[in-house]
């Protein structure tokens, strides 16, 4: 027992903590709980901390290989070239390409073939140090990716440790700088690209992929499925954007050749040409943040966008998809009496009374609903294009699951039942038997 006492941590009960066990350190004076009621445990655990105090490191770590490879046999032999390979396996399309780009970075050869319970932060820190904004941004992913897999016990890096994610600096394109490109551009599939990315501020893949059946050329609008979600997307066009549209064939894809090109191709090919113009700062996705402004400064959708471009660009993300709900309503919205109008609209607001009354947050009904988050905005903006069933999910999720079954009931449909009324006959006469030959 005396050797115990010089020992450097040893076993505390507090009884005023529900009976846990503590190891207390004799250096620091500090407690720390071991998670535990059960006394043998404890003892047990409190043997190993001191054995690890006075063990080399190298000895620590491997004693606990030994107990780690008990419950997983991989453990002491997955590095992180395996998780990099396994986090890909389900990625698909730009995304998977994305991350293969990804994994080129040279940094990533620093740690990819150790051992993930052999790094430490130091480890990691030194990548973040060789590598760029990607790198930092990737790397927290495979971290994550191994969490989650429960092949790491703890994160190697906190997320507060990580450094600062810093943006190169991102501007909309001009509207002079926009018709220097096209003026020169002497290419005319890749001039009305550019052009058509002017007026409807698409992703570049959604422009180049556009086919003729998206095409509603009697209402002059188009309608397509997002590139990057599925979701659908599209709109109105003016004068000057449909004049694009006419140049372009009129069968098949409107772009036969930039469909081909891959997207870095694209973005490559288009800063060539902005280079040659002494333009610098833009890319393809400069035309977004320029469409973003130009919907701001009109004052639609919403009100609330301001000048930071990168509010702007999440802004117009979600500015795109009501679009599509603007080429419905030239068919339902316009048609709608005030007083529908006037009913929706409160419906919604009567949502979204109930949702704050609930503590809930419009992405957390999305998720309960089922619905992208900006579908379910337009819920609680009484938008007749969103579906009855989104509705009547909105009213289940919130506990109002009976009150559609119960607006056309019979029995208090006051309406027809004077209908019913005005039908029933004002005498009534009883046909009398025929006689009996």
């Amino acid at each position: 027992m005396k050797n115990v006492t010089k020992q450097r941590f040893t076993l505390v009960q507090l009884g005023n903590r529900g009976g846990g066990f503590y190891c207390k350190d004799t250096q620091t004076k500090l407690r720390k709980s071991l998670e535990t009621k059960n006394r043998a445990e404890a003892e047990r655990l409190i043997v190993h901390k001191n054995e690890a105090a006075v063990a080399s490191p190298n000895i620590s770590r491997k004693i606990g290989l030994v107990y780690l490879a008990d419950s997983d046999p991989e453990m002491g032999k997955r590095t992180w070239r395996m998780v990099m390979d396994d986090i890909i396996k389900d990625k698909h399309g730009p995304t998977l390409v994305r991350y293969l780009t990804a994994l080129k970075d040279p940094a990533y050869k620093l740690i990819e073939g150790k051992l993930l319970v052999e790094t430490l932060p130091a480890d990691f820190m030194e990548v973040l140090r060789a590598g760029t904004t990607s790198t930092n941004v990737y790397l927290r992913r495979f971290q994550n990716h191994a969490v989650d897999m429960d092949w790491l016990t703890k994160r190697v890096l906190p997320k507060k440790k990580f450094p600062k994610l810093v943006y190169g600096e991102q501007r909309a394109i001009t509207r002079d700088e926009n018709s220097r490109i096209i003026e020169r551009e002497r290419n005319p599939e890749r001039r009305d690209f550019y052009e058509l990315c002017w007026h409807t501020g698409g992703s570049q893949s959604d422009v180049a992929c556009l086919d003729n059946d998206d095409i509603d050329r009697i209402r002059r609008c188009f309608v397509y499925e997002r590139f990057k979600n599925s979701e659908l997307g599209g709109m109105q066009l003016g004068p000057e954007a449909w004049s694009v549209i006419e140049r372009r064939p009129k069968t098949g894809p409107l772009f036969p050749y930039l469909r081909t090109v891959r997207e870095a191709d694209r973005a490559s090919e288009f800063k060539q040409r902005c280079e040659g113009l002494g333009i610098f700062g833009v890319t393809l996705h400069s035309y977004r943040y320029a469409w973003a402004e130009r919907s701001a400064d009109a004052g639609y959708p919403n009100s609330g966008l301001n000048s930071h471009l990168k509010d702007l660009y999440m802004s117009s993300c979600v500015v795109l998809e009501p679009i599509y709900s603007i080429f419905m309503r030239s068919a339902m919205h316009d048609v709608l009496p005030a007083g529908v109008r006037r009913s929706l609209s409160k419906f919604g607001h009567d949502l979204a009374v109930a949702r704050r009354k609930r503590q809930l947050t419009v992405g957390m009904m999305a998720e309960r609903t089922g619905l992208a988050k900006s579908t379910y905005s337009r819920i609680e903006k009484g938008d007749a294009a969103v579906g009855l069933g989104a509705y009547a999910m909105a009213l289940f999720v919130l506990g109002f699951g009976e009150v559609l079954g119960n607006l056309t009931d019979a029995r208090r449909d006051d309406e027809g039942l004077l209908m019913d009324e005005e039908r029933l006959p004002k005498r009534v006469r009883i046909k009398k038997a025929p006689l009996a030959l």
